[in-house]
């Protein structure tokens, strides 16, 4: 196999001094604090004193905490299609243009 100009020598590492310290430090005071942040956020949400933004960005968070963020959807269309366009007719042709000039004018339509 050929070696390319970017990859290392072997025995070396393009990072050699590993994942950073402070990296880890700051991860750990986070999760050790946990407890204090989802308190504050549950506080705010129920203030009725705070800002509406605030309310609705701490209920938010803490319902993305407790249940998971909502899966998002995405819309898939399948298309299939049975013989190539070299084996149909010129009127299954005629037939396949209208269709798919029909469903872009509906797309249109809803957007």
């Amino acid at each position: 196999m050929p070696v390319s100009t970017t990859s290392w020598k072997p025995g070396h590492s393009g990072n050699p001094g590993g994942r950073p310290r402070v990296v880890e430090a700051v991860r750990d005071i986070a999760r050790e604090s946990t407890t204090l942040a989802v308190e504050t956020l549950r506080q705010i949400c129920a203030d009725a004193e705070a800002p509406h933004a605030a309310r609705v960005s701490a209920a938010s968070a803490l319902l993305d905490r407790g249940w998971g963020r909502p899966m998002q959807g995405h819309a898939v269309m399948a298309v299939t299609q049975q013989r190539s366009l070299v084996e149909m007719s010129d009127a299954e042709l005629l037939q396949l243009i209208q269709e798919k000039t029909q469903a872009n004018a509906d797309t249109r339509s809803i957007t």
